[in-house]
C-alpha cells in the first residue's frame, strides 16, 4: 500500500509538471497545436528513452530504494529551478533553435520520469511469474495519480499558487513519495540474481540477454506495444478534438477529458491483475483488447450520440450548456461527455500494457527490468508518434471519420500478431453492424445548414447558414463549435468597425495589419479605402482561413484581393 501510494503521489506530480511547463514553454514554442506537440514529442521521447537505458543498470541495483528516493529528489529540484531557466530563455530565435533549447530543458527530467517505470517493477517485481499482475498494480496507481494531477494543476495549483509557485506544489508530492520510500522494506537481492532462482527457462551459456536474442513471437508482443500506443495517443487527440467541440476548448475542458482518459488506462490496468493471477492467457487477454478497440469506441460514440440528441457527431457539433449550470454542473456534463467517448478504449489500452508484460515475460530471458524498460520505450515511443500523427497530419488531410477507421485497423493488426489463431470476426461484426449508426448528415443541428466542415492542424472550423424566421438566413462560422462570428447586422457592424474607425481616425491608410482573420470583414472593410496599397493579415489556423472563403460576399472576396498578404502568425511565413 506505501508504494502505490508513493507511486501515485509520483504520477501526480509528473503531471502537474507537464501541464505547468506546457504553459510556461508557451511563450517559447507557442500555445497553437504544433507548439503543444512539440512539448508533447519531447516529454514522451523522454519517458521512452529513459526507460530504455535505466532498465539495465537497475537491473543491477542492490539498493533500488535509495534510488527511487533520489530520483525523486532530483525531480523535486528540477522543477523548483525550471521556471528561472524557462524566463532566461529568448523566444525570438528561430523554432528549429527554440526547440533545441526546449529538448535540452525538458529531456532530463523525463528521462528520469521514464527510468521509473522499470524501477517500479524491481521494486515490486520478485518472481517472472508475477510480472503481468505486479505491473499492472503499479502501473495502475501511477496512471490513476497522473490523472489527478491532471486536474490539480489547472484547478488547485495554477489559480492558488501561479505557475512558478505550482511546479513547486508539485515537487511537494515528489517529496513526499520519497519520504514515504524511506519506509519501505526492500531487499539487496540483485535482479539478475533473482530471475535465475525464478527464471524456468535459463540462459545459453556465456550469453548475455539482449533483445537480439528474443524470438520472432517477443518481437511480435513489441511491435503490437508499438501499435497499440500509437493508437491510444492518436484516438485521445481525435477523440479529444470531437469533445471540445461540444465542451468547448477551455483550459478545464482540457484538464477533465485527460483525467478522463488517464483515469479508464489506470482502471484497465488494475482490471487485468485478477484474471492474471488466476492464470489467464496474456497473449489472449491482448488480443482481445486490440480487437475490443473498435467496436468499444464506436459502443461509446453512439452513447455519445444518444447523450447529446445529435444524428452525426462527425458533421458539427455545437457547444452544449447545461441548464442552469454552474461550474460543478458545468464540469460534471463535461466529465459525462469524456466517459463516453474516452473511457471504453481506454479501459483496454490500460489493460493491454500489463498483458503485453506478462505475454513477454514468459518469452524473454533478459532481466524482468530490461523486459519493462523495452516494452515502455517501444508503447511511448508510439504513443508519441500517434499524437503527432494524429494532430498534425491525420486530422487535416483525412477528417475524424476516416481517422478513426484507419486506427481500427492498427488495432486489429495488433491483436492478430499476438494471437495468430485469434479470429477477429466478431469485432468486425460488430463493427460493422455500428458503423449505421454513425451515417453521415447534412446538419447537425435544426434550422442549420451546413456549408462547410474544416478539420485543421489547429481548429476545426464549421460554418453554418441558420435560418432566422422572417428574415434572411445569417452564416454564422464556428470554432471549436463555439459561434465567434455571423453576418447578422449587429455582428456585421461590430467587425467593420473594428477597422473603419481606427482607419478614419489615421486619416490616410496606405498600410495596415490585421491580426486575426475570421471571417475577413475586419480586413475587408480596409479594402473600401482608395489610399491603401497593403493589407496584411496574420492567421494560425489553415481551417480559419479556408473557411473565410464562404463569406466572400461580405468580406469583398478579401483573399483573392491583390493588396491582401495573409501570413502565418507564428513564424511569418506566407500562409498558402
Amino acid at each position: 500500500m506505501a508504494k502505490s501510494t508513493a507511486f501515485f503521489l509520483s504520477g501526480a506530480a509528473a503531471l502537474v509538471y507537464q501541464v505547468i511547463w506546457a504553459r510556461l514553454l508557451a511563450r517559447l514554442l507557442g500555445s497553437d497545436a504544433l507548439g503543444i506537440s512539440i512539448v508533447l514529442a519531447i516529454f514522451m521521447s523522454g519517458l521512452g528513452l529513459g526507460a530504455w537505458a535505466a532498465a539495465r543498470p537497475i537491473a543491477r541495483l542492490r539498493d533500488p530504494r535509495r534510488t527511487y528516493v533520489a530520483l525523486q529528489l532530483f525531480m523535486a529540484l528540477w522543477a523548483v529551478c525550471s521556471p528561472h531557466w524557462i524566463g532566461a530563455l529568448d523566444p525570438v530565435q528561430a523554432l528549429p533553435a527554440r526547440a533545441l533549447v526546449a529538448a535540452l530543458l525538458l529531456l532530463p527530467p523525463t528521462l528520469v520520469m521514464g527510468a521509473g517505470f522499470p524501477l517500479m517493477g524491481r521494486l515490486c517485481i520478485q518472481s517472472h511469474a508475477e510480472t503481468g499482475e505486479q505491473t499492472s498494480r503499479f502501473y495502475a496507481a501511477n496512471t490513476m495519480g497522473g490523472a489527478c494531477g491532471a486536474l490539480l494543476a489547472p484547478f488547485a495549483f495554477m489559480p492558488a499558487f501561479g505557475l512558478t509557485l505550482g511546479l513547486a506544489a508539485g515537487a511537494a508530492l515528489d517529496l513526499l513519495a520519497g519520504a514515504l520510500a524511506c519506509f519501505w522494506k526492500t531487499g539487496t537481492e540483485t535482479s539478475s540474481a533473482r530471475d535465475s532462482a525464478n527464471n524456468t527457462s535459463s540462459h545459453p551459456s556465456g550469453t548475455k540477454p539482449s533483445l537480439a536474442h528474443w524470438s520472432r513471437p517477443a518481437h511480435a508482443l513489441l511491435l503490437s506495444s508499438f501499435l497499440l500506443g500509437f493508437a491510444s495517443l492518436a484516438l485521445e487527440v481525435l477523440l479529444t478534438r470531437l469533445l471540445i467541440s461540444v465542451t468547448g476548448a477551455s483550459v478545464y475542458a482540457f484538464a477533465i477529458v485527460l483525467f478522463v482518459f488517464l483515469g479508464s488506462l489506470a482502471l484497465g490496468s488494475s482490471q487485468v491483475a485478477a484474471r492474471l493471477r488466476a492464470g489467464a492467457n496474456p497473449n489472449q487477454l491482448l488480443a482481445l483488447c486490440a480487437l475490443g478497440v473498435a467496436p468499444a469506441t464506436l459502443i461509446g460514440l453512439f452513447a455519445l450520440r444518444w447523450q447529446l440528441g445529435e444524428s452525426d457527431l462527425f458533421a458539427g457539433l455545437a457547444n452544449r450548456l447545461p441548464t442552469g449550470a454552474n461550474s460543478f454542473r458545468l464540469w460534471s456534463s463535461h466529465a459525462l461527455f469524456a466517459v463516453f467517448c474516452l473511457a471504453p478504449p481506454a479501459l483496454l489500452f490500460g489493460a493491454a500494457l500489463p498483458a503485453c508484460a506478462a505475454a513477454l515475460r514468459k518469452l524473454d530471458r533478459a532481466a524482468t527490468e530490461l523486459v519493462l524498460g523495452r516494452l515502455y520505450a517501444f508503447n511511448t515511443a508510439g504513443g508519441t508518434m500517434g499524437a503527432l500523427a494524429a494532430g498534425l497530419w491525420m486530422l487535416p488531410n483525412f477528417g475524424t471519420r476516416a481517422s478513426l477507421f484507419a486506427l481500427f485497423a492498427l488495432t486489429w493488426t495488433a491483436g492478430l500478431l499476438v494471437q495468430r489463431g485469434t479470429r477477429p470476426w466478431w469485432a468486425l461484426l460488430i463493427t460493422v453492424l455500428l458503423l449505421p449508426l454513425h451515417r453521415t448528415s447534412p446538419s447537425s443541428m435544426a434550422g442549420a445548414s451546413t456549408r462547410a466542415l474544416i478539420e485543421g492542424r489547429d481548429s476545426t472550423a464549421l460554418v453554418q447558414d441558420i435560418d432566422v424566421p422572417g428574415k434572411p438566413s445569417v452564416r454564422a462560422l464556428r470554432i471549436h463549435g463555439k459561434v465567434v462570428a455571423t453576418s447578422a447586422p449587429v455582428d456585421l457592424r461590430l467587425q467593420r468597425f473594428l477597422a473603419a474607425i481606427p482607419a478614419l481616425e489615421a486619416g490616410r491608410v496606405d498600410n495596415a495589419i490585421v491580426i486575426g482573420l475570421g471571417t475577413g470583414m475586419t480586413a475587408g472593410t480596409l479594402l473600401d479605402f482608395p489610399s491603401l496599397k497593403k493589407v496584411t493579415v496574420l492567421e494560425i489556423s489553415t481551417a480559419v482561413a479556408r473557411a473565410a472563403r464562404e463569406f466572400d460576399p461580405w468580406n469583398g472576396a478579401l483573399l483573392d484581393d491583390p493588396r491582401t498578404n495573409l501570413r502565418s502568425a507564428r513564424n511569418n511565413w506566407d500562409f498558402w
